[in-house]
């Protein structure tokens, strides 16, 4: 630190302060309004990707699902409607359920 000038001083300070900060909103609680809209939200994109889905997918899906293999089950998922990982895994997870599996 002896060897930096007063600007990059300044600059190195100024970059620590910002990773503080953006340190800070990531780690914010949310609050339970927010939380609730945004489970409404995801729920509703989940009904929607899974309406166009085919018979035979949700067969084969079940098939997975039957023989112990989520992951596959999700990727099948994943690859047939564009959902992100965490709401395939949330809907194979609730269809093993809905299934009794």
């Amino acid at each position: 630190m002896e060897n930096l000038s007063p600007i990059q001083l300044w600059i190195l300070m100024a970059a620590v302060a910002y990773a503080a900060f953006l340190f800070g909103r990531a780690t914010k609680p949310v609050n339970p309004q927010e939380r609730e809209r945004r489970r409404l939200v995801e729920e509703k994109e989940i009904e929607t990707a899974l309406s166009d889905l085919s018979a035979s997918k949700w067969e084969e899906i079940d098939r997975l699902l039957a023989g112990k293999k989520k992951i596959e089950a999700i990727k099948i998922l994943r690859e047939a409607t564009g959902l992100g990982l965490k709401l395939s895994k949330a809907a194979v997870e609730n269809r093993g359920r809905q299934q009794g599996l």
